[in-house]
């Protein structure tokens, strides 16, 4: 349960929430289970603070400072911002945050610090992270359908089951990412972006377009590419072992030394592409 003491210190402002901080250094706030509604907390000092299943409530949090926080089950809904966006993280610092399973609806996200946050199975729903920094954090099992993550660097990161449908990764630097049994449905990847040693087996990649995207060494194992546009494409040594390439564009694509076993080709498209040292279905 939350400390009586520091809903009443944050409740004063952030100014005197703060400046309260700043001379209880060795005091970890905590607000668990609170609900703070219509809360201004722009800049406020959450450092370390136990913020598990709070409910934040038309609360603006922008370039607030989240490092170490806990916000496993936190619920941030709604805040007052044009098309109607929801929490306002905007410039905060999330830093090894850990927000598992909470609720981000539509949450904004530009320019956020989110290194090494974890969001595993946390509800993104068309949450824009526009500018965010997303060094190795963790988004196994969330759900980010209509997400804007356009042009980030998502190296190495997992998306490993979680939810991708109609996001917009365009231009986003892949390399390395995790996108295992992901659903990537309609999912935006324009751009020629670079998934060299990808981690896409069993993903949902239908009618995905990835025209001239490298896909080197990449693990499509098991993945549904149907209808997907791989124009240009690089899939040099790339593993495609039991995927579903019915009605694939391979038009152009290099596919020098790729597994194509026990793939389904029915109605690819396959005109001009490289199958050089290629593993054909048997």
């Amino acid at each position: 349960m939350a400390n009586v003491e520091h809903l009443e210190v944050i409740r004063q402002g952030v100014y005197l929430w703060n400046r309260w901080r700043s001379t209880h250094p060795q005091k970890r706030p905590n607000f668990s289970e609170a609900e703070l509604h219509q809360t201004y907390l722009v800049g406020a000092n959450l450092t370390g603070a136990n913020l598990q299943r709070v409910t934040f409530y038309d609360t603006d949090l922008s370039r607030a400072n989240l490092v170490n926080a806990n916000l496993e089950e936190a619920r941030l809904i709604g805040f007052n911002l044009p098309d109607g966006v929801g929490a306002n993280l905007s410039r905060a610092n999330l830093t090894n945050a850990n927000l598992q399973r909470a609720y981000l609806y539509k949450a904004y996200l530009r320019s956020a610090n989110l290194t090494s946050a974890i969001f595993i199975g946390a509800n993104m729903f068309q949450a824009d992270f526009a500018g965010a920094v997303l060094n190795g954090a963790n988004f196994a099992g969330a759900i980010l359908q209509g997400a804007n993550l356009a042009g980030s660097n998502l190296r190495g990161i997992s998306f490993a089951g979680a939810d991708l449908q109609d996001a917009d990764l365009s231009g986003c630097i892949l390399t390395e990412v995790n996108f295992s049994g992901a659903n990537l449905y309609h999912a935006d990847m324009t751009g020629r972006i670079n998934l060299v040693n990808a981690n896409l087996s069993k993903a949902n990649l239908q009618e995905v377009d990835l025209t001239g995207a490298n896909l080197t060494r990449a693990n499509l194992e098991g993945a549904n590419l149907s209808g997907a546009k791989l124009m240009e494409a690089n899939l040099l040594d790339a593993n495609l072992q039991g995927a579903n390439l019915a009605g694939t564009n391979f038009i152009l694509a290099n596919l020098t030394n790729t597994d194509f076993s026990h793939t389904n080709l029915l109605d690819a498209r396959l005109a001009g592409a490289d199958f050089s040292k290629s593993i054909l279905p048997g």
